[in-house]
């Protein structure tokens, strides 16, 4: 309806500014004080040419680039009595195309949890050991994870050795040992602000290396020969049962393999080491 009362090249120009800049939605996010400057001289804008601002406008036109200098060739173009009609009606339609992103999005998002969820709980296979991708396991464990992650403002970095061959093993299993070595490790950097952890692969041999490493506070000598035992936690009450890495040592055994742990402050390694073919009865250093 705004558009009928536009002349053909004026409507041509609404229709091609609103194009582009939905083609440019995929720009670089500014920081947050550069967002709010830029946000600001919008509105000034809007102000400076009697354009009655409606929630979010500013915001929106930010996101997708209608900065003042854009925005100027609105002014340029457009009937001056129709101009606060135009913008009010180009924020309503990126509004939509905004909220339309977010539910793809959104939708991508809850598509690939369930399919980490399903390949987490080893829904897709049996309960027997088989040749498994072990990436697939820790990618998913960590996409398991990303909530208390992010909260945490941990930085996770992966350093995998993507020449590993399939291994031999139960993979919901091993997914257990990767969630309490990498929940153990969160609730190290919990209250940090700084936390990094590392989720490290490699091929030592005949049997496949993963290390979980993470800048913490680490773990007194005195407890250190001790959390492996059952029930034992340092974690208050009501937060650790003691029983998360006794299953780790359980599995990694049933495995053929082995588990240490080392730490000093600010550098804490978990190591789990088994055989690639599930067949081997010794453990190289």
């Amino acid at each position: 309806m705004m558009l009928t009362r536009l002349s053909e090249p004026e409507a041509d120009f609404v229709c091609d500014q609103l194009r582009k800049a939905l083609a440019e939605a995929d720009r670089p996010v500014p920081g947050m004080l550069e967002r709010s400057s830029q946000e600001d001289a919008i509105s000034d804008w809007l102000s400076d040419h009697q354009v009655p601002e409606t929630p979010d406008m500013a915001e929106q036109f930010r996101h997708y680039g209608l900065h003042p200098q854009q925005l100027d060739q609105f002014a340029q173009r457009l009937p001056a009595e129709y101009l606060g009609t135009v913008l009010s009606w180009i924020s309503s339609h990126l509004t939509t195309e905004r909220m339309l992103a977010d539910i793809r999005e959104a939708s991508k998002r809850i598509s690939g949890l369930v399919k980490s969820v399903k390949i987490f709980t080893h829904m897709d296979g049996g309960a027997d050991k088989q040749y498994i991708d072990i990436h697939t396991g820790i990618r998913n464990t960590l996409v398991m994870m990303q909530y208390k992650l992010r909260k945490g403002k941990i930085e996770v970095t992966e350093e995998f050795d993507e020449t590993l061959p399939p291994v031999y093993a139960l993979s919901g299993e091993l997914n257990q040992v990767w969630t309490n070595l990498i929940d153990n490790a969160a609730d190290a950097l919990e209250q940090q602000g700084n936390g990094r952890l590392t989720v490290r692969t490699q091929r030592d041999g005949e049997f496949v290396k993963v290390t979980v490493e993470d800048n913490g506070p680490g773990i007194p000598p005195e407890n250190l020969s001790r959390i492996f035992d059952p029930f034992f936690t340092t974690k208050e009450i009501g937060k650790g049962t003691g029983l998360g890495l006794d299953a780790v040592m359980n599995i990694v055994r049933q495995h053929r393999g082995s588990v240490k742990a080392t730490s000093e402050p600010g550098h804490t390694v978990f190591t789990i080491c088994f055989p690639i073919n599930g067949e081997a009865h010794s453990i190289s250093s």
